[in-house]
């Protein structure tokens, strides 16, 4: 955990599905290792949903605002999706499309 907080600093994490699903985990291995995370969080799937028919997302897999949707939308390949690493890639990608 020190050395994740280390590498986050006080920057934004973005996530997704990160405010309902990631930060209980994130809280949890704070509380264990003494380390209180006050960072601010920014969900791209909850970002999405709110501002869906903004973005255009209406036509996007029936407004669905799934990652796997998102990415298409965008033309963004995930070769591997469900793991962790390439989902954080794609979720960072889609972020900054939606940008």
């Amino acid at each position: 955990m020190k050395d994740f907080m280390a590498f986050v600093g006080d920057d934004v994490m973005v996530g997704f599905n990160s405010v309902q699903f990631d930060s209980k985990f994130l809280k949890r291995a704070g509380r264990v290792s003494g380390m209180k995370i006050y960072n601010k969080q920014f969900d791209v799937m909850t970002y999405a949903a709110k501002n869906a028919t903004r973005l255009g997302l209406n036509k996007c897999n029936g407004g669905k605002v799934s990652l796997a949707a998102l990415s298409d939308f965008y033309g963004i390949k995930n070769p591997e999706a469900h793991r962790a690493l390439a989902d954080a890639i794609t979720t960072a990608k889609v972020f900054a499309a939606m940008q």
